[in-house]
């Protein structure tokens, strides 16, 4: 699946806290995506990249586009969210307490679906709607 495009109402069943992480340069994160920071500490929408580390789900879109490092500030929280399930090797019962891996902003699955085995939590439950993580 590729990247959002626009905002997703990502579900949730809890939050544990939410708090401000400065945006990276030149970057674009949608409402409900899954965010990370990168090798330089700034958030980006998550992805499978070298460095990265999953923080939670993006309560609003933060559009820094044209923006330097730090300029705006999203805020970030962390809890159980519904992600989609890869299309590829996909996340099943027998993955339920194991670490899910991020694909893109918005999709988990197993280690073997990604390159840099970037983790994006716990996996809480898995339905037909999706994958409840845990983030860490």
């Amino acid at each position: 699946m590729p990247p959002l495009t626009k905002d997703r109402n990502t579900k949730r069943t809890l939050i544990d806290r939410t708090f401000p992480v400065p945006v990276a340069a030149d970057t674009i994160i949608f409402q409900g995506a899954q965010v990370a920071r990168n090798r330089d500490g700034f958030a980006v929408p998550a992805a499978d990249e070298p460095g990265f580390v999953v923080l939670g789900r993006a309560e609003r879109q933060v559009d820094n586009r044209g923006g330097l490092d730090g300029e705006r500030v999203i805020p970030v929280a962390r809890g159980v969210f519904l992600w989609d399930n890869a299309p590829a090797d996909g996340i099943d019962q027998l993955d339920l307490g194991m670490e899910a891996f991020v694909v893109d902003d918005h999709v988990v699955g197993k280690l073997a679906a990604t390159a840099e085995g970037i983790v994006a939590g716990i996996v809480d439950q898995v339905t037909e709607d999706g994958i409840w993580v845990a983030t860490l």
